[in-house]
Order: C-alpha cells, then sequence, then structure tokens
C-alpha cells in the first residue's frame, strides 16, 4: 500500500559575485533580492520496497561469531588443490593402439538385439506373494500385537524356503528378531544354523551382542553347529561393542573346536588385540597367520601400524613397511595416513616426509586428514620442506 509524505523546506543560498570595476582581490556578496525560497516536497513510499530495503546494520553487529573450524576443515579445500588435476583429455590417447581384426570374420558387435530373459523364479507368482508379504510386515506398526497379526495372515505354510525369504527381507532387526523367534515357537521345520547367522547379521546392525551371545548358547545346547559366519559375526560384534573381552574369549572357543577363522575374522581379532594393548600376541598371531599361507590386506596393516604408532614404536612402524613390501601390498590412503601419523608419534618427521613423497608418486592424492598429519608433525618439529 503506498503512502505520501510531504513537508516544506526553507531553502537559504547565497551567491558570490566579483565587480569588475574592482580588483579582483575586492569581492563583493551579492544577494538575491528573494533570499528565501519554500519548495514542497512529496515522496511515495510502497510496503514492498520498504520491505525489500534492509536497515543498515551495525558492521560490529554483521561480524557474527563463527564456529572456530578444525585444522582438518581449514585444509580440506587445500587438499584438492594439492596435486595438479589431470585432464580428463590425456586419458584417450591421440594415438590408440591397432588391433587387429580377422577379415574373414565379422566384426564382434558390442550390443546384444535381444534382452536377457530374466531367471524363471522371478516369475513364480509365490515369490512375489511372499515379497508382497514381507512388505506388509514392513509397513506394520512396530509393535509385538500389530506384527503378529499380520503373521496370521502368512500365505502359505511356511517352510524352510519361504521363511528364510521372509526373514531376509525384514529390514528393522527387532521385526526380524519377533519372526524369528515365532519360528522357534511355532516349531514349523528343524531350525538350522543359517537361520541363527542371518538373524546375528542383524543383531550385529543394531550392536545387540547380549542377544547374540544369547543365540550363540542356545546353539551350542540345542546341539547346531556353529560355523565359520557364526563365530565371525560374533567376534566382529563385540568388537564393534567394545566387548574385547568377549572377543578373544570366542574367538579362543573357536579355535578348540577345530575351525579356522577367514580372513575377516582374522583382521578383526588383530585389531581387538592391538586395542587391548597385547602387541606379542598380535605379532604372534599375525606371524602364524603368515605361515599358514594367508596374505595380510589394507586392514590388517592398517591395524598394525596404528598399534605401534599408538606406542610411538619405530622399530614397529619400520616392520609394518618391510612386511608390506615383502608380501608385494601397496598401500591405501589410509594406510598412508596411518603410517604418516604413527611417524609424528615417533618423532620422526623426516621418515614422515618420505612417506608424504611416497605418497605422491603412487598416484594417490593426498586429502584433509594428510595435510593435517604433515601440519602438525612439522608445526610441532618445526620442520620445514627442503
Amino acid at each position: 500500500m503506498a503512502a505520501t509524505f510531504s513537508s516544506a523546506l526553507d531553502v537559504h543560498f547565497a551567491v558570490s559575485q566579483s565587480d569588475p570595476k574592482r580588483p579582483i582581490f575586492f569581492t563583493k556578496r551579492l544577494k538575491h533580492q528573494n533570499p528565501s525560497q519554500r519548495f514542497c516536497i512529496s515522496c511515495k513510499t510502497s510496503k514492498s520496497s520498504s520491505s525489500s530495503s534492509k536497515p543498515q546494520q551495525n558492521p560490529l553487529e554483521e561480524q557474527s561469531p563463527k564456529k572456530t573450524q578444525s585444522l582438518s576443515e581449514q585444509l580440506q579445500p587445500l587438499s584438492t588443490t594439492t596435486l595438479p588435476k589431470k585432464d580428463q583429455a590425456a586419458r584417450f590417447s591421440s594415438n590408440p593402439k591397432s588391433t587387429w581384426v580377422n577379415p574373414s570374420k565379422p566384426k564382434r558387435s558390442v550390443l546384444s538385439l535381444q534382452r536377457q530373459k530374466r531367471s524363471p523364479h522371478a516369475y513364480n507368482p509365490q515369490l512375489r506373494e511372499l515379497k508382497l508379504f514381507a512388505k506388509k510386515l514392513n509397513d506394520c506398526e512396530n509393535n509385538e500385537g500389530a506384527f503378529l497379526s499380520v503373521l496370521e495372515q502368512f500365505p502359505h505354510q511356511p517352510n524352510r524356503e519361504n521363511s528364510l525369504l521372509i526373514l531376509n527381507s525384514l529390514k528393522p532387526w527387532q521385526k526380524a528378531y519377533l519372526f524369528f523367534n515365532w519360528l522357534k515357537t511355532n516349531n514349523f521345520f528343524p531350525m538350522e544354523t543359517i537361520f541363527y547367522n542371518v538373524m546375528m547379521k542383524y543383531l550385529r546392525l543394531g550392536e545387540q551382542f547380549e542377544v547374540i551371545e544369547e543365540l550363540a548358547n542356545e546353539m551350542v545346547s540345542n546341539e547346531i553347529p556353529l560355523d565359520n559366519i557364526t563365530y565371525s559375526t560374533i567376534i566382529s560384534c563385540a568388537r564393534r561393542c567394545y566387548h574385547f573381552d568377549k572377543a578373544v574369549e570366542w574367538f579362543e572357543r573357536m579355535y578348540r573346536t577345530g575351525l579356522m577363522p577367514d580372513e575377516v575374522t582374522y583382521s578383526a581379532i588383530l585389531d581387538v588385540y592391538a586395542k587391548l594393548g597385547k602387541v606379542e600376541e598380535v605379532i604372534s598371531l599375525y606371524e602364524r597367520g603368515v605361515a599358514s599361507s594367508w596374505k595380510p590386506d589394507m586392514v590388517t596393516f592398517s591395524v598394525l601400524a596404528k598399534m605401534f604408532g599408538v606406542a610411538g614404536d619405530y622399530e614397529g612402524i619400520k616392520y609394518v613397511l618391510q612386511e608390506m613390501k615383502s608380501v608385494e601390498v601397496k598401500p591405501n590412503l589410509v594406510v598412508y595416513n596411518t603410517l604418516i601419523e604413527a611417524m609424528g608419534r615417533a618423532g620422526k618427521p623426516g621418515f614422515a616426509r618420505n612417506l608424504f613423497e611416497d605418497l605422491i608418486e603412487s598416484g594417490l592424492s593426498p586429502n584433509e586428514k594428510t595435510l593435517t598429519a604433515i601440519a602438525k608433525i612439522y608445526g610441532k618439529a618445526r620442520y620445514r620442506f627442503s
């Protein structure tokens, strides 16, 4: 809505004029006969214009206190510009390698004109019906009464196949646990190891180690065999929930049964021993695994580097580097960052610089964690790049 504003202003002005008959340094101030004039100024304002024009704020008020960024956050933009980006056009060679083509045979097509047929079970009406029923279970209210009322509408007689499909389709671990107990209570078929393994993986996502341990003891009492997947799930869940003593206990029970751990379980238990500070046990397990033709991966070397780095053990860090070279494992960015931080804790800025140069020469790009570690190391040691 427009508004009119008017006001009268008194304007006084004087004009200085020189008399041509007088010298230039004598001036006569001549005033007009009407020295004062009255003007009327009218201003028109609207709501939109007034709302759009923001009042000027005090510069001190505009400078609101900002959250202090960490060193890693400040160096994150720098990490993207540390190394020059390769031109995408350089990926394609101007002189591509020639490919020999047999002239007697037609050129191989890169596209199939026929659609790939789906597997027959995709058109199984029972499978489609079971998936719809699983969706119905997922969409129901998250309480036991509503869930059990929907279970009464099970489309077919529960057996091993359709029950396993339903169990794998339930997303919340609470509903999966209700369905698992419903199967056990009604005793539709003998429960097997695979059902316990699937249920334990759900519980691991929910970090429910106590429930997992109850199921494991139930398997032992019911003489249901625990396989490698079962032990691996128990140990990894205990590690995730910081029950390191329990992880060691189940690992020892696994060895007593005669089962050999797989690579995932072995790396997990190495990390558990490292977090417990049992360096000798970690080295013993590592050497026993290598002697059994086990090839360590990046996760294993990252665990070893972190363990020696926390202790500031320079000889241990050298041992990790030698082992990586002996098994021909090239470190990734995570391992490089762990090793650089470890060298910093060990008070070896020169070796940290060598690792940083190796990182760049390997073609990897340092991230904010790398630059943060380097900045802390050289800031602490007052060491500068040459």
